[in-house]
């Protein structure tokens, strides 16, 4: 080999060494980026936890003036008994803000429950659709996952709603993965054979299901997240919202 091609050989290879050093430090910001986004979304989250008191029968209301001093658009709290789904729900003017934004607002990828803007803040729509990401440390929605496994689906059967009025009991009867376009965004029926329809629908197309009794007038949360098995899946858990006290 030349004098000059000996030389061309080692700035190819110091220049393949700093590609691979750059492209080292690139994914080693990118990989510390998303530990300091999940640190900051645990502390959000803590924070947010402050306002609910825990007992032996479930958690108590939490105190919606604390919550809403931090942000006025948080309009419940959700619990899933036997997870770590219990979170704030938030509903802005659109289904996009809370996608990068906490319960409090902030910018982050974790984002926040939502309940979908077209439907009443009281919960009071035949089917009621909350949001959330699936996070691959199984915060917010990451937490449905497991209802995909019949073991943990028969095992986890109740949560909890806590509305700015009410306290509701939920009974959970079905999970299912499906489209995004698919029957379960459907919020209102004309009549009780459409409602009975879409409640049928839900449970033939559900991976797992139990017995429960649903009748026209119920109010049902449909909780939905992304979802891997095809594109534009979603895994969506459903429950009867039953009140338990004013």
């Amino acid at each position: 080999m030349t004098m000059n091609g000996s030389k061309v050989k080692t700035v190819l290879i110091i220049i393949l060494i700093a590609v691979v050093i750059g492209g080292a430090g690139t994914l080693a910001a990118l990989l510390l980026s998303d530990k300091t986004e999940a640190e900051v979304a645990s502390a959000v989250t803590d924070e947010l936890r402050g306002a609910i008191t825990p007992n032996q029968n479930g958690p108590n209301p939490p105190d919606f003036s604390a919550l809403q001093s931090m942000n006025p658009e948080i309009v419940a709290w959700l619990t899933i008994d036997g997870t770590d789904i219990s979170h704030p729900i938030t509903q802005a003017s659109d289904n996009d803000y809370y996608l990068n934004h906490s319960a409090k607002r902030t910018r982050s990828m974790y984002g926040a429950l939502f309940l979908d803007y077209r439907l009443s803040k009281d919960f009071s729509d035949p089917n009621n659709i909350v949001y959330g990401h699936n996070m691959q440390d199984s915060a917010m929605f990451g937490g449905l996952m497991p209802f995909k496994d019949e073991a943990f689906f028969d095992s986890h059967q109740t949560g909890w709603l806590y509305t700015l009025e009410k306290s509701y009991r939920l009974n959970i009867f079905a999970v299912s993965v499906g489209s995004d376009t698919s029957d379960a965004y459907t919020w209102s029926f004309e009549s009780k054979s459409v409602f009975d329809e879409f409640i049928g629908k839900i449970k033939t197309d559900a991976l797992h299901k139990r017995e429960e009794p649903i009748e026209w007038g119920d109010k049902i949360l449909t909780m939905s997240t992304c979802s891997y098995e095809f594109e534009e899946a979603r895994t969506v858990l459903y429950a009867v919202i039953n009140v338990v006290k004013n």
